[in-house]
């Protein structure tokens, strides 16, 4: 698979496109909608995604903190590429990308159905399963080492 590792403007076609997806993924199966939700935060935040030619099949958001953790929101891999790779290679981009920003760790919020997903990217879970938007989720961090380190 030839996808390639972008962030994504805030306010450009593809940032559009990942809201799209997100909604698609994250929220309509839900019974709700993204674009009904405050999105006021999202420029100030990171946006990240993984494309073919033009087209956006994975997607995610980061936070930062002045403290170097960083949290990992709303992320999102096409329904026909799920299973494929997609997510695991775009959460290593993201590592990578915000490793070199500084960095100490990564946090979020995964969906029960995901942790599963994320252990394998060495991810850990704190505490116990709490109700995020109605699903249950658990939150799970992961330190990162310099590159060096690791």
């Amino acid at each position: 698979m030839d996808a390639r590792f972008v962030e994504i403007d805030h306010g450009s076609q593809l940032y559009r496109d990942e809201r799209t997806l997100r909604n698609a993924i994250l929220r309509v199966p839900l019974g709700m909608d993204l674009t009904h939700e405050d999105a006021s935060w999202e420029e100030d935040a990171r946006h990240f995604g993984m494309v073919i030619a033009d087209d956006l099949i994975g997607c995610a958001i980061v936070l930062g903190d002045s403290d170097g953790q960083m949290r990992l929101k709303q992320m999102a891999v096409h329904e026909r590429f799920q299973g494929k790779g997609v997510g695991a290679a775009l959460i290593c981009q993201i590592e990578n990308a915000i490793r070199s920003a500084h960095a100490i760790d990564v946090v979020l919020h995964a969906r029960e159905t995901a942790v599963g997903f994320y252990r394998k990217l060495s991810y850990r879970t704190s505490g116990s399963s709490f109700m995020e938007i109605g699903v249950p989720h658990i939150k799970m961090m992961k330190e990162l080492l310099p590159h060096d380190l690791r």
